[in-house]
């Protein structure tokens, strides 16, 4: 949430520059607006950035999608071709892991495997259609609106859950 609100914060700064007037004058349509540069215009500094924050993504609780998208608005990106440059940066690490995990499939035998070819493609094939959906449904989102709403909704959950662990923890 916290990427989130920063990511914004940065857009905001960057849009009342462009307009002459300070972050809290804009209106909630000049707030609202996709401005900045689109992930065609993507320079080596912007994709090293987002690239290197993505590794933060091994902290528990952080987001690599949030972090990412935040670094791509910091560097003057619109919340639109900041996400998609967050989606396509994360191609490689997806694959990567899916190799490495293929790898140790191949180490069980079928005896001990916990499911077979059959439920792999499928779930495979269910996973992409959920992932398509999402990243629509994201990308719709970053067009139409500012991220506060999102990033308010994310707090909220991680406090939720939080709040969830320590009472089954505790």
């Amino acid at each position: 949430a916290l990427a989130l609100l920063a990511g914004e914060w940065a857009h905001r700064r960057r849009r009342a520059r462009e307009l002459g007037r300070r972050p809290r004058e804009l209106s909630r349509s000049e707030r609202r607006e996709d401005g900045g540069r689109h992930e065609g215009t993507t320079t080596s500094l912007d994709a090293g950035a987002v690239g290197l924050l993505q590794a933060l993504a091994v902290i528990p609780g952080l987001s690599r999608t949030a972090v990412t998208i935040a670094a791509g608005m910091g560097r003057g990106m619109s919340r639109s071709g900041a996400t998609r440059l967050s989606l396509l940066l994360a191609i490689p690490m997806l694959a990567g892991a899916a190799v490495a995990q293929y790898r140790r499939m191949g180490q069980e035998t079928v005896a001990t495997a916990p499911f077979g070819g059959l439920e792999m493609t499928v779930g495979a094939v269910v996973a992409a259609g959920a992932a398509y959906w999402a990243l629509r449904v994201l990308l719709r989102l970053v067009q139409a609106d500012d991220l506060l709403g999102f990033a308010r909704w994310v707090a909220l959950l991680a406090t939720l859950l939080l709040f969830a662990s320590f009472l089954v923890i505790g």
